[in-house]
């Protein structure tokens, strides 16, 4: 967790789970899932993010499940850069909704990982 607020956001996954924001819509189920699987110790994060993957229609919120996998997902322990599948999968994740500052943000993480590829943003010729 970047913020350092640990604490603070186990507490609001907990809020919300204690109003069952989980039974509002698929994707309300997949917004405290994808929360717990942020907030969640080393020991609970794999089985964290392997349930909020498995929220139905997860892979329908192409945006929120590219944030989810980087760069705190599977495989990006503290202080190491997301895997480079992963960076791709969120950069084509981020082409769709035209999220450029994530879309820059993929491909300096793509370069520092040593990939020559170097994607433009849709519609942009710089």
């Amino acid at each position: 967790m970047h913020t350092g607020r640990i604490e603070e956001a186990r507490a609001h996954v907990a809020a919300g789970r204690a109003a069952r924001m989980q039974d509002i819509s698929p994707h309300h189920a997949f917004l405290p899932a994808a929360a717990a699987a942020l907030a969640a110790t080393d020991e609970e994060a794999d089985g964290a993010y392997a349930a909020a993957y498995a929220v139905p229609g997860a892979s329908s919120w192409v945006f929120e499940l590219a944030r989810l996998r980087w760069p705190t997902g599977p495989g990006c322990t503290a202080g190491t850069a997301p895997p480079r599948l992963v960076l791709r999968d969120a950069h084509q994740a981020c082409r769709g909704p035209r999220a450029y500052p994530w879309l820059r943000r993929c491909a300096r993480e793509l370069r520092a990982a040593g990939t020559r590829w170097t994607p433009r943003p849709p519609g942009r010729n710089r």
